[in-house]
């Protein structure tokens, strides 16, 4: 194979570690019962082509090798190392290594970052050596890298070796996971027919981490599709612009993300980042690059796997066509079509027809179609799938399978799927609700190479929903909006003070919020609270607040008073303002009192935007107010948006869904301008518009704004 070019994201090529031409293991006991002896084993019974050199100081042989007793005998020779040493061995061997010509290594060895202390230093010292000397590291802690397409196992898991062999496969799954024992459990479904082209644990990722390996091994053809498991990411990953060049290349990546990364770790200072959290910047980030995150690892290979089988798009537009032996299973089908958005598919004449001759005749012909029990035997289910795949308007079809699978009536159904399968056009999926997981027709499900196998419906139906989605046209690149005078945000955003958390005060926030869009209540900006009297406000009930860039919350600490009805009051309000601000614990800078219109509205919304030191700018929109900071009504995506991204958040987030189509319009038309407000400055870490009011008269009014930069 011709080893693949450099992508978007990467930072290495990985062909030494995948196709190396000589592998030297350093570890391999004598005794045969190292780590090292598990690698040595796995690449002679997965049949690896080329050369294994265990390295041993004192021994001839090892595992029936002639051994070298340094890198140096084969200087120029060797493209990989696998070392399984003790810790404090690993970094004078790779230092050998590079020295000995080696341009890959894979370190199996513990005892480093996660063991705090010395192992830190440590690893830190391993990072220091693979940029002096150029050398590809993955691990430590890893549990090591298989290409099974290549026959190369460079692992001490016992079995993968066999597994490689058993397999033979020429294309597959691509399974990239820090953590080596989840990953690796995934590999158990080759047992099923699923087949897999690579495997890699990164383990502490001191060098290379999981987006390094998606970035390479979505530019190989032999790989059908990546399932990503991960904890989290440093700040320098290449992840994102990997998953830009798969979802260029037209690559699938289904992915799990566990835990929250250590760089995301920030004090939820605003209703923003509490509503976003790490977690749901990372799907937001993943989604828009065309992941489909799941919950968990049993997720994982179903839905890699349809999405593999089905990487063209459907050579029809339309819905999903669904069948059944049972009315009661077809409805929930249906429900959960609709639960993920995924439209039913409406039958033509000629398929209603065909579907008649196989219903009974008290049936009706209608999407879910209930075969009952009176047509789900003899050529039922075949007539009926054929007919359903052979509809202009079926994009997808879904059959349900809730008979006993253990039966020989079970297999000879399983067995007309399959085949039904195989003979359609457009995808088909089964879902399996029967408790039975082994049997003979069961293995005619898994075995076939292309029937979607699910066992659950959410989890087809929510599958379906990203093929389609990711069957549409590519929409436009994000045009920069030339109706907003970016030169004013950027003279307001350089000119403004700013606290010692760069926060800017309320006032310069909201202008340079209204620069992009966003409309505010009518207001005045007082030096003094005695100011108040000369500036002949009007407007009541009124909303006095204090001004300062040292106070986010100013609610908090009594810098707010509402429903303000006089000139008199309103002078009163500031007074007490600045007492309870004056009387803080701690020294806040005011710089004058702002006075606004009580705005009243149907709802309150939260707009806002924040930088994620990994997943980089995330727009948010949720419920607002006192709502404000919960995560189940938040909705997230990455910046910039398109206005047809941004139409379908909002659209999608239960705080805007059910509002009127015009004021989706205006709040979708905000969120682009935040997203490229965000691209455009780096330095904005932070804005948020809280609440976002929807009024009477159906404009959204931003009624309080915080902005917050870095230095």
């Amino acid at each position: 194979m011709t080893r693949p070019s450099l992508g978007a994201g990467t930072r290495s090529d990985l062909g030494a570690l995948f196709q190396p031409r000589s592998v030297a293991i350093v570890g391999a006991s004598s005794k045969g019962d190292g780590f090292g002896n598990g690698v040595v084993g796995n690449l002679l019974e997965g049949g690896y082509t080329g050369q294994v050199y265990p390295v041993h100081r004192s021994a001839t042989t090892v595992d029936g090798l002639p051994t070298i007793r340094s890198f140096a005998e084969r200087a120029g020779e060797i493209d990989c190392a696998v070392l399984a040493v003790p810790a404090g061995q690993v970094n004078q061997s790779l230092r050998e290594a590079a020295a000995a010509g080696i341009r890959a290594a894979l370190v199996l060895s513990s005892g480093f970052a996660e063991a705090g202390g010395e192992g830190l230093r440590m690893a830190q010292e391993m990072r220091d050596v693979a940029a002096d000397l150029d050398l590809r590291i993955v691990g430590p802690n890893c549990l090591g890298a298989v290409s099974f397409v290549d026959r190369t196992v460079l692992t001490f898991l016992r079995g993968v070796g066999r597994m490689s062999a058993a397999m033979a496969a020429s294309q597959g799954l691509a399974v990239v996971s820090q953590s080596g024992a989840l990953g690796s459990n995934l590999l158990q479904a080759y047992r099923y027919g699923v087949p897999f082209s690579y495997f890699v644990g990164t383990g502490n990722s001191a060098m290379l981490d999981v987006g390094d390996f998606v970035g390479h091994l979505c530019l190989d053809e032999r790989v059908t599709g990546i399932c990503l498991l991960y904890e989290g990411l440093r700040e320098n990953s290449p992840l994102l612009g990997a998953l830009e060049a798969a979802q260029e290349r037209g690559t699938p990546v289904v992915a799990v993300k566990a835990g929250r990364s250590a760089a995301g770790q920030r004090a939820a200072s605003s209703h923003t980042a509490s509503a976003v959290g790490d977690d749901l910047a990372c799907v937001a980030a993943l989604e828009a690059r065309g992941v489909m995150v799941v919950e968990g690892p049993e997720q994982l290979i179903a839905a890699a796997s349809f999405l593999a089988r089905n990487r063209r798009p459907s050579p029809r537009v339309g819905g999903v066509s669904i069948v059944s032996g049972s009315g009661g299973i077809g409805v929930l089908l249906a429900d959960s079509a609709e639960r993920h958005g995924v439209p039913l598919a409406t039958f033509t004449d000629e398929t209603a027809e065909r579907l008649k001759a196989v219903l009974p005749p008290y049936s009706t012909v209608e999407n879910p179609v209930d075969l009952t029990a009176g047509s789900i035997g003899g050529n039922g289910v075949r007539d009926a799938l054929r007919a359903l795949t052979e509809d202009q308007n079926t994009a997808a079809a879904v059959i349900a399978l809730n008979t006993t699978i253990h039966d020989e009536f079970g297999s000879e159904r399983m067995t007309t799927v399959a085949q039904a399968a195989e003979a359609s056009e457009v995808p088909l999926a089964a879902v399996l609700l029967a408790e039975g997981r082994s049997g003979p027709s069961l293995d005619i499900l898994e075995s076939s190479p292309h029937l979607g196998l699910f066992r659950s419906t959410d989890q087809c139906m929510r599958t379906i929903a990203h093929w389609m989605r990711l069957a549409r046209p590519a929409g436009p690149t994000p045009e920069p909006d030339r109706s907003v005078d970016w030169d004013r945000v950027a003279l307001l955003l350089a000119g403004a003070p700013r606290g010692a958390d760069g926060l800017l005060d309320e006032p310069t926030s909201q202008a340079v919020l209204a620069a992009v869009g966003v409309e505010g209540p009518r207001q005045i900006v007082v030096d003094t609270p005695e100011a108040v009297r000369t500036r002949g406000w009007a407007h009541y009930p009124a909303v006095a607040k204090v001004v300062s860039a040292d106070l986010q919350h100013k609610a908090r600490y009594g810098g707010v008073v509402v429903g303000v009805l006089d000139e008199e009051a309103l002078v009163a309000a500031c007074s007490t303002i600045e007492a309870n601000v004056s009387g803080q614990s701690f020294p806040v800078r005011i710089s004058g009192y702002l006075v606004q219109e009580m705005a009243l509205g149907t709802q309150e919304l939260l707009l806002g935007a924040l930088r994620d030191p990994v997943y980089g700018p995330i727009v948010v929109i949720g419920q607002g107010g006192g709502g404000a900071g919960r995560r189940s009504s938040a909705r997230a995506t990455a910046a910039p948006l398109t206005r047809a991204r941004a139409a379908e958040l909002v659209a999608g987030a239960p705080a805007t869904a059910a509002l009127p189509d015009g004021v989706q319009s205006s709040v979708a038309h905000l969120a682009v301008r935040l997203g490229e407000l965000m691209t455009r400055f780096p330095r904005v870490a932070e804005l948020e518009v809280n609440p976002l009011l929807v009024t009477h008269d159906r404009r959204v009014v931003g009624v309080d704004a915080v902005v917050r930069v870095t230095s």
